[in-house]
């Protein structure tokens, strides 16, 4: 009268062969979409430029290679812990990669034990880097903040980030 119904059986097939030919054509759509949003969010980075030169500048000082005395210490972004020691009078330069506009936020009791050198944020024409200098002028600690942010034309679309780079300085 009433017929056992046999228990449905669970394909052994992988879930990759089952996917069909459209599933691949939404993936790789989507993946387009996704490449030309990235694009257009990047299009106005970097070093926007004219004929006349660039008019976004990455450092807040003049366009120059720095003529400065040998350094005692230069702090890069790639200083271990950016962290690195120097003696009274001795020069002391932070170097950051000219590919981001960068602003030195340092409030100016943190950085009471060393005096300004030359103009603040040069740019280094030769190098490409942003440059910083300073003379160790006490003993102490001195922390150096700098916040990059991209390098857009004005009215430009222009990812909004912010990266902060801090040194410290440590002076004997």
């Amino acid at each position: 009268m009433f017929e056992r119904q046999r228990p449905t059986q669970i394909p052994t097939t992988p879930v990759w062969h089952l996917q069909t030919e459209w599933h691949w054509i939404a993936r790789a759509k989507w993946l387009s979409a996704a490449l030309a949003l990235a694009a257009l969010l990047f299009a106005g980075c970097g070093v926007a430029s004219t004929p006349a030169g660039p008019t976004v500048k990455p450092c807040p000082g003049p366009q120059e290679t720095p003529v400065l005395a040998t350094p005692a210490l230069i702090l890069t972004a790639n200083t271990p812990n950016r962290t690195g020691g120097a003696q009274v009078g001795e020069l002391v330069v932070v170097e950051v990669a000219s590919t981001t506009k960068w602003t030195l936020t340092t409030s100016s009791s943190s950085l009471s034990n060393l005096t300004p050198q030359a103009e603040q944020g040069v740019f280094d024409t030769q190098h490409h880097l942003c440059v910083w200098s300073w003379r160790a002028r006490s003993a102490g600690t001195a922390i150096i903040s700098l916040t990059g942010t991209a390098l857009c034309e004005p009215e430009k679309a222009c990812p909004a980030y912010a990266a902060l780079m801090t040194f410290t300085v440590n002076v004997s």
